[in-house]
């Protein structure tokens, strides 16, 4: 993979942030996918929650993360015939919650740059996922709902246009390294991988949103 050179900071007019996975953690969606919808359709079908949760599980893999349909509950809740997806939302919002350093890395960022947000999570969700937060961004994008796109790189150019910058004048960070990191980056976007894990290494991987933030304000 080609590595983009850095901006320099008088360069760069938007930071963009994923939410789920960056800003927000996975216990929302945790709840949801492999709590909530297996839990109506093991009612549904009179079988195990461990059952329902393969069987769900299996239904997610055959569809797959390349697909639209993946990441919308709404579909999931039709194609298990399963009711309004909003129940089991009411049932999961409570879980929502921000990583520690979020606060202050929004308020360190924001200080400097003007801040949006580039997610693929359904805007019903994103709305409220980043409710406490959301005043703090010029600009909240749901890729699915907004553009019907995954996160590919001609995406993130029709957001670069839209947004009237070019794509180098943009900086984004998430936690999926293909959608965030490499797609991104392949739009001409300075992207950084949020590898909490440690899995992954090399140029543009940040271990933490405060490791961003350091580079962000210090390079």
């Amino acid at each position: 993979m080609t590595t983009i050179e850095p901006a320099k900071n008088h360069q760069i007019k938007l930071v963009s942030f994923d939410a789920e996975g960056t800003l927000v953690t996975p216990d929302f969606s945790s709840g949801m996918w492999y709590e909530c919808i297996p839990e109506y359709y093991g009612k549904k079908k009179g079988i195990s929650f461990d059952e329902a949760r393969q069987a769900v599980a299996d239904e997610y893999d055959r569809v797959g993360d390349g697909r639209l349909e993946w990441y919308d509950a709404r579909y999931w809740f039709e194609r298990f015939e399963l009711g309004d997806y909003r129940d089991a939302f009411e049932r999961c919002r409570t879980r929502i919650c921000y990583y520690p350093e979020v606060a202050g890395v929004l308020s360190a960022v924001g200080g400097r740059y003007p801040m949006i947000i580039i997610s693929a999570s359904i805007r019903e969700f994103l709305e409220h996922l980043v409710a406490d937060i959301s005043g703090q961004f010029e600009r909240i994008v749901s890729s699915i709902s907004d553009y019907s796109e995954l996160k590919t790189p001609a995406f993130y150019s029709r957001v670069c246009r839209d947004m009237g910058v070019l794509p180098e004048e943009i900086v984004h960070v998430g936690d999926n390294r293909q959608y965030d990191f490499v797609n991104a980056g392949a739009a001409g976007i300075r992207s950084f991988h949020l590898d909490r894990q440690g899995t992954h290494g090399g140029p543009g991987t940040v271990r933490s949103l405060a490791e961003f933030s350091r580079i962000m304000l210090d390079s």
